[in-house]
């Protein structure tokens, strides 16, 4: 199972929709929710690639199924209206 580092990796890309993660952590919104640098984002992403919770495209159903199942699932709208928006909701 990913840990709390991952889950976070896992709710960015799923957020993103179809941004990179590289992208995603030079995204001025994200910098003021997440300490991107403590995520190690390129090194995580590595490894959920090779477990098989994100691929080239974003995530698999796995990476999906995990995010869904997690705490930070409950975060996903808000988020994902940030990232593609840049408006939060009230």
């Amino acid at each position: 199972m990913p840990d709390k580092y991952d889950l976070v990796v896992l709710l960015l890309l799923y957020a993103g929709s179809g941004k990179s993660l590289i992208a995603l952590t030079e995204n001025h919104a994200v910098k003021q929710m997440f300490d991107v640098h403590s995520l190690e984002i390129t090194k995580r992403s590595e490894v959920l690639k090779q477990h098989g919770f994100i691929n080239e495209a974003g995530l698999t159903e796995t990476g999906k199924t995990a995010l869904k199942t997690s705490q930070y699932w409950a975060y996903a709208p808000l988020l994902s209206e940030q990232l593609n928006t840049g408006a939060l909701s009230a």
